[in-house]
């Protein structure tokens, strides 16, 4: 909740408030971060280590692939494909 500033050099780019999320390329590439977020209001946030950020990630694609293959699997028009072909597809 609340709202935050993000700013690059010193000049303002962004408002971003409540359900918005930043430094999340700094958690993948386990890089400096790119701009700095001041909050301008009374405001909550969560944070999470790189690692755990990248388990996540990774879930949310093993699920979606899961999503994917049965999505496939339950259309005829791909019966004519491999297992192997439609992981291809679902990645």
């Amino acid at each position: 909740s609340g709202s935050m500033e993000v700013s690059v050099k010193s000049i303002v780019c962004n408002t971003i408030g409540e359900g918005c999320a930043f430094g999340g390329l700094a958690l993948l590439y386990n890089c400096p971060r790119t701009a700095t977020v001041k909050a301008t209001t009374d405001s909550q946030v969560w944070g999470a280590s790189g690692i755990a950020f990248k388990q996540m990630l990774q879930q949310n694609a093993t699920k979606h692939q899961a999503e994917t293959l049965k999505f496939l699997d339950s259309t005829s028009i791909f019966d004519g494909l491999t297992k192997k072909q439609k992981l291809c597809l679902a990645e």
